[in-house]
């Protein structure tokens, strides 16, 4: 994933998180079975819809952008070092998230799929 190769290349990662993505489509319910089994694939199985489609709902976006956190250069990461670059990514986009949400109205925890 991103993680690794960021690790691999020495990049920043750059936490950012956009208020109001969540409101500029409808993700469509039902099929259920279907969509858990192209999970289990590994492909997300979202139905975002608008009207127009395929153009978003005319909704604001405020996006927030933290501090780039260095990663180092290893060309080889094992499984627990880009488990431990995710998780300290996870802590400081949590963090932004945390520090912005009452600005914009929303209650409540990030939520990460």
């Amino acid at each position: 994933g991103f993680v690794c190769y960021a690790l691999r290349h020495g990049y920043c990662l750059t936490p950012t998180f956009a208020f109001g993505e969540n409101r500029c489509f409808m993700n469509v319910q039902g099929a259920w079975r279907f969509r858990l089994w192209l999970n289990s694939l590994g492909f997300p199985a979202i139905l975002p819809w608008s009207f127009p489609p395929p153009l978003p709902y005319d909704k604001s976006l405020n996006v927030v952008v933290g501090k780039p956190l260095q990663l180092p250069t290893i060309r080889k990461p094992t499984d627990s070092q880009v488990e431990e670059w995710h998780g300290k990514y996870m802590v400081e986009l949590e963090a932004l998230y945390n520090r912005h949400k009452g600005t914009f109205g929303v209650k409540g925890d990030l939520e990460v799929w």
